[in-house]
C-alpha cells in the first residue's frame, strides 16, 4: 500500500547502525570505504563495493582503491543478523561500478569490458555473455520476468539493444534477440527499463531517449550533461505514479529533474548539485544527496523536506519502502553501512 505524501516525513525513525568500522589513532593511515549500496529484492541483504587501502601524506591512496588498483571487493551485509562479510570478485571491478540483483536475489549482474557476468554472493561466476562486436560501452539491466536482461551496447556512432533470456537455474543464455539498432548521438552512460516494454538511454551529451522494445522512439529529452567517475551518478530511476504519468528521475549538472514519459515534458524539482538519489513507488517518496553531504527525504514532487542525519550518503530505498541503506561517513578515511528504518 502506498503511503500518502502527507505522512512521509513523520515516518523516518532513528537510524540504527547495523555495521560499522572505525580507525583508531594508531592506524589512521588506513582507509575503509563503501560505495553504491544495493538491496536484495527481499530486503534481507545489502551489498556495497568495498575498498581497503592505505592513505599516504596528502591523502593519496595506494593499493586497493587507488586509480591504479580499483577495488574488486564486495561487502555483504545480512540485515537480520547484522553481520558483514567480504568477498573478492576480481577481476571484476566493484568500486565506482554498477551492479544489480536479479529478481530472485540469486546473482548480481555486472557489465564490464564487453562482457556480462553473473556472480553469486559467494563470489562464484554463475554465468556470462560476451557482447558481439567488442563495443566500447555496455549497460545491462534485468527486466520483469526471471532471467530476462535488456542489454545496450554502443560504439562511437552506433548502438544495439538486445534482449537476453538466461536459464535461472544454470544461468546459460537460452535466447538472444536483437531488438533494435540505431545511431548513437554520443557515448552511452546509462540504461533504465521503463515499464514492461521499453527502455530509456542516456548519452554523454545529455540526450535521453525513450524507446519501446520494437525500436520505436517514444520521446527525446535534453538534460545538462556532466562527467563523473561514479557510474551511478548518471543513472535514471523509473517511477510509476499510482495516478499519473510515468516519470524518469535524472540528476543533471545543477539540478534534479523529472522527465514525463507521457507528455515529453521536463520539470526541475531541485536546483543545486544533486549527486545521488532514489525513488520509492511503495513509499511514494524521494531521497537525495546534495554536494554538501546532506541527504533529504521528500515527496516525489520534491517537497516538503526532512533532513536525514548528515554524511549518510548514497541513499537507497529497499524494494518494499521499509528502509533506506546509506553509507555513513565517519571521517575522511572511514565509513560504514547504515540502515534507516521507517515505522
Amino acid at each position: 500500500m502506498k503511503v500518502p505524501t502527507s505522512r512521509i516525513l513523520p515516518l523516518l525513525s532513528i537510524a540504527i547502525t547495523l555495521v560499522f568500522s572505525a580507525c583508531s589513532d594508531d592506524d589512521s593511515d588506513l582507509i575503509e570505504h563503501h560505495f553504491n549500496p544495493q538491496w536484495s529484492p527481499d530486503g534481507s541483504t545489502v551489498v556495497a563495493a568495498y575498498v581497503r587501502g592505505t592513505a599516504m601524506a596528502g591523502g593519496e591512496v595506494t593499493g586497493p582503491g587507488s586509480p591504479a588498483h580499483p577495488g574488486t571487493e564486495l561487502a555483504i551485509l545480512t540485515v537480520n543478523t547484522r553481520s558483514k562479510r567480504i568477498i573478492d570478485l576480481a577481476p571484476l571491478r566493484t568500486q565506482h561500478a554498477l551492479y544489480e540483483f536479479d529478481p530472485s536475489g540469486t546473482v548480481l549482474l555486472l557489465a564490464q569490458d564487453g562482457r556480462l557476468s553473473l556472480v553469486d554472493l559467494n563470489g562464484t561466476l554463475r554465468g556470462s555473455y560476451n557482447v558481439p562486436g567488442a563495443p566500447q560501452h555496455v549497460f545491462a539491466r534485468f527486466v520483469e520476468g526471471a532471467g530476462n536482461v535488456v542489454l545496450c551496447a554502443s560504439g562511437t556512432t552506433q548502438l544495439e539493444v538486445r534482449r537476453l533470456l538466461f536459464d535461472p537455474t544454470t544461468w546459460s543464455v537460452i535466447d538472444d534477440s536483437l531488438l533494435m539498432s540505431a545511431p548513437a548521438p554520443a557515448p552511452l552512460v546509462a540504461l533504465t527499463p521503463i515499464g514492461r516494454d521499453g527502455l530509456a538511454l542516456r548519452f554523454e551529451n545529455g540526450v535521453v531517449r525513450a524507446y519501446s522494445f520494437d525500436g520505436t522512439l517514444l520521446h527525446s529529452f535534453t538534460t545538462d550533461s556532466y562527467t563523473t567517475i561514479n557510474a551511478w551518478h548518471q543513472r535514471m530511476v523509473y517511477f510509476q505514479r499510482q495516478f499519473g504519468s510515468p516519470l524518469l528521475y535524472v540528476m543533471e549538472k545543477d539540478a534534479l529533474s523529472t522527465l514525463d514519459l507521457s507528455s515529453g515534458a521536463k520539470s526541475v524539482l531541485v536546483t543545486g548539485q544533486v549527486i545521488d538519489m532514489d525513488v520509492s513507488d511503495e513509499r511514494n517518496a524521494l531521497v537525495y544527496e546534495t554536494k554538501t553531504g546532506d541527504v533529504w527525504l521528500s515527496s516525489v514532487a520534491g517537497l516538503p523536506l526532512s533532513r536525514i542525519a548528515p554524511q549518510n550518503l548514497m541513499p537507497r530505498f529497499s524494494a518494499d519502502g521499509a528502509g533506506i541503506a546509506t553509507v555513513e561517513r565517519l571521517n575522511t578515511r572511514t565509513d560504514s553501512l547504515r540502515i534507516l528504518r521507517f515505522f
